[in-house]
Parts: C-alpha cells; structure tokens; sequence
C-alpha cells in the first residue's frame, strides 16, 4: 500500500543495527527474503560506515546500519529500531520523564527530512520518534517485503503499554492469543498501530531485555521460511495461525536479528 502520510502513533520506519562486518551478509539475507534492492549513503567521514536503505523497486521499506562501538562493547546483539510518527516531537519528547521514561537523545533535525528523537520506556524498551518534513518514512506498507507490524516485547506489559497509551494517545485494549498469552493492541480512532507482549519466563531467566519485534508481510509464510534456512538462518518461532491475523513466524539471519514474518488471512 501506498503511503502519503502516516498519523501520529503510527510505525513509520523500521532499521535494523548489525555489525559493520555482518551488514553484507544480512543485506543478502534480507534480499532474497524480502526481493530488497539497496541504496548505500555514507555515515561518516571514514568511507567505511554506510546507511544501507532497503527498496522495494523505487519504494524505500526500511533501513539496515552498523552498530554502535559503544553497543558493540557492551555486548549488544543485533536489534530493529522503530520510528513512530508524531505531530509535535518537541512536545512528546517532553513529556517523557513525567510519565517515568527516559529521553535517550533529544529531538534533532536530520537534514531537511524531518527531526528525531529517542527515549526508553519505564520497562527499558527503547523507541524512535519521527517527525517528518521532506521524508514521512517508509514508502508503502502492508504488502509483500514490507512493514506489517511492530510488536513490543517488555518484562511489563501494563507498564509500557500504559505509558505508550499515555504518551501518545493510544487505547490500549487486551486480547488473548494462542496458548492463553495476553497481548495489549495500541490504537488510535480503532485503527491497531502496535502491540506490547510480554517476555516469557525462559527469556526473562536468560537475561533477555525488552525489544521490539519487527515483522514484514510475505506472500508465501513456508517458502519464506524455507529461503531463511537455506540461507543459513534459523527458526525462532514456527510458522503458527492468529486467529483473525494470519499465520506468522519468526525467523533469524546469520546474524542473529529476529525478523517477523506474516502472511495475513
């Protein structure tokens, strides 16, 4: 689907941080997964670090980076980062710290794009702000290799969910999945923006820290699901129906990333 503009609350643009050594190989990954082609800008003065923007003929869809030394240090794994669209950063920035969260990089502008920010929710899920000029974000969504959902994965779902809620004018509405697990759906004038799960007991156990899932929509689950292992992936979680969603899995590349993939009913 086309996109001309995104409401605020809404996911506008996912990347994903990897190593600068495994930026290549999950661009291979991604490409025959997703049919992505790539456009390389420079992030630095070295001539060594590059911003690889993931197209889908002449459409951006999402970005892929190399991480941080700093996050690289302190054993940081690779992770998707998302960008929700809000009218007013400076005014939401602001609010933050009022409702228990963190502001990780205040607002700035990038270029004549638009102006960004980061924060952390009160459970540690970090999150994206964009406000937009020149760039709204992705180009389409909710097609084939591109963004379907954003899905928050916290060691407390009604904290979170209840902050997002507060922050950026969400509803927040439970539901119960498969297997009996609670889900939280964040919506604007009834329109699902994103979702907020929480962690299981095994993951919590191992250490795991809040994160956002990013999943993009496929034509066909199982031949995806079989490119990735062909590929020298892996399954994280198997391809199983939503009621009312469609069926979705979880797949990793060789760098380890979690990648959502849905084919809807």
């Amino acid at each position: 689907m086309k996109m001309e503009r995104y409401a605020q609350g809404t996911p506008c643009w996912v990347d994903l941080a990897t190593s600068a050594s495994g930026q290549d190989a999950t661009k291979v990954f991604c490409a025959e997964l997703f049919g992505w082609s790539f456009e390389e800008s420079l992030m630095d003065d070295s001539g060594e670090l590059f911003y690889s923007e993931a197209r889908k003929g002449e459409a951006s869809v999402a970005g892929i980076y190399p991480q941080s030394e700093e996050e690289l240090q302190n054993g940081i794994s690779s992770h998707w980062d998302v960008y929700i669209t809000v009218d007013d950063i400076d005014a939401v920035v602001a609010r933050v710290e009022q409702l228990g969260g963190t502001v990780v990089i205040r607002p700035f502008d990038v270029s004549d794009d638009g102006r960004i920010g980061r924060i952390e929710d009160p459970t540690g899920g970090v999150l994206n702000f964009w406000q937009a000029k020149e760039s709204i974000g992705a180009d389409v969504k909710d097609e084939h290799g591109a963004l379907e959902w954003t899905e928050l994965f916290t060691s407390n779902r009604s904290v979170a969910s209840g902050f997002l809620a507060d922050l950026l004018g969400f509803n927040a509405d439970d539901a119960i999945f498969t297997g009996g697990k609670v889900h939280t759906v964040l919506s604007r004038d009834g329109v699902p923006e994103a979702g907020v799960i929480e962690l299981s007991d095994d993951e919590l156990q191992q250490g795991a820290t809040p994160y956002w899932l990013v999943i993009f929509q496929v034509e066909d689950i199982d031949a995806t699901v079989e490119t990735a292992l062909s590929l020298g992936g892996s399954v994280v979680s198997p391809v199983d129906h939503v009621p009312y969603i469609g069926r979705l899995a979880v797949v990793s590349d060789s760098q380890v990333a979690h990648i959502g993939i849905l084919t809807p009913d």
